[in-house]
């Protein structure tokens, strides 16, 4: 008896199932072998998942409608470009989306849901270049517009380019540039200077020449037809007073966002913005930016 109570004394003690070995320590969280939770995205991975899934929906042929996103700021440390508004971005929603809860609430939607985290990419993209414009997006104020009309404040921006070249036509012909003359004053100062600078009169003169030239261009400005633009902000801009369609996205969410309007990731895709047209709006900004900072 004594002998088989020695026997059962020496014995392995039987280990648990799942147990680690006796001596073992405990595996540190995070440490070799334990599972490591997705890190987030970044804003840049963000925009590349965001521009795949309007590439797939563009592929697809899904039916869509489009919207220009459009950002803002009035944080110190940001560049005088977001001092208004600036479009950053092209926003696409599935139609059957659309249909459920309408345009600008599903664009809005989407912004603030799977959208989200590639907002702040778009804005640095359009502010490459730009002192400041590195991380500007992440607290920059942002806003959803119809294509129609961000068309709309592109036609006026435009006309208000030409406008102001209109005032630089009026100095070279020696007229004031902001008053109005009448068309019989500008073709007296435009013959007045031709005549004056004319390559006939003046032979290898290469300034009268240079001249001449900027007299005739003026000219060529001066006679199209000045068009209404409609306010200085991004927000009044429309040419001959046509309707604006411009949401922000902080309004929405204060007003509790469109429950209804749960945009799967799959019906909605984004793109960065960066072209000839973004820079009409970069300069804009950054000129009436930096002349509402000047002291008064």
């Amino acid at each position: 008896a004594f002998a088989r109570l020695r026997v059962a004394a020496q014995a392995k003690p039987r280990k648990a199932k799942g147990a680690p070995p006796a001596g073992t320590k405990p595996k540190k969280a995070g440490g070799f072998g334990a599972r490591k939770e997705k890190a987030a995205a970044t804003p840049k991975e963000a925009l590349a998942a965001a521009e795949r899934s309007w590439d797939k929906m563009a592929k697809a042929g899904t039916p869509s409608q489009l919207f220009v996103v459009s950002a803002r700021s009035s944080a110190p440390s940001a560049p005088p470009a977001l001092s208004d508004w600036l479009p950053v971005a092209e926003l696409a929603v599935a139609d059957e989306v659309v249909g459920e809860v309408g345009g600008l609430q599903a664009a809005l939607a989407a912004l603030a849901g799977p959208l989200a985290p590639a907002a702040p990419e778009c804005v640095s993209r359009a502010l490459r270049g730009t002192p400041g414009g590195a991380g500007a997006g992440d607290a920059a104020e942002l806003a959803v517009e119809t294509w129609d009309s961000y068309q709309a404040a592109m036609s006026a921006a435009r006309a208000a380019e030409e406008a102001s070249d209109r005032r630089r036509a009026l100095a070279v012909l020696g007229l004031p540039p902001d008053e109005e003359p009448e068309r019989a004053a500008i073709k007296s100062a435009y013959r007045k200077e031709m005549a004056k600078s004319h390559p006939d009169r003046n032979p290898g003169d290469e300034a009268a020449a240079a001249r001449y030239a900027a007299v005739l261009a003026a000219y060529e400005t001066l006679a199209g037809e000045v068009l209404d633009v409609g306010g200085s902000g991004y927000e009044a801009l429309a040419v001959g007073g046509g309707m604006r369609d411009h949401s922000k996205l902080a309004e929405h969410a204060a007003k509790g966002g469109s429950k209804e309007a749960d945009v799967p990731a799959g019906m909605c895709g984004i793109r960065a913005l960066v072209n000839e047209e973004v820079l009409i709006f970069r300069s804009r900004n950054a000129t009436a930016g930096a002349g509402a900072a000047e002291p008064a």
